[in-house]
């Protein structure tokens, strides 16, 4: 009985939830998403996928190995530039 989006955003929190970065009361928040709408509160969101359209997805990858390699030249871990 929960719209749509309310439905995604609570099996993320769930699925994610780890008491560190999405923490039990995250999950509540969003259970009891009628009483918080009007409030500004902060829910956490980590998206399973992104689906970008085809002209899209190649400038995002092109980013990542523009970051990966200034990392490199910095000297520093490019395994810290990752996608996940």
């Amino acid at each position: 009985k929960l719209p749509y989006s309310i439905r995604i955003l609570l099996e993320s929190a769930i699925r994610n939830c780890d008491n560190f970065q999405v923490t039990k009361e995250d999950v509540e928040k969003i259970i009891d998403w009628e009483n918080t709408s009007t409030k500004q509160v902060e829910i956490p969101f980590k998206p399973a996928r992104v689906l970008l359209q085809d002209f899209t997805g190649v400038p995002a990858v092109v980013d990542l190995a523009c970051m990966r390699d200034a990392m490199n030249k910095l000297g520093s871990d490019s395994n810290k530039i990752n996608p996940l």
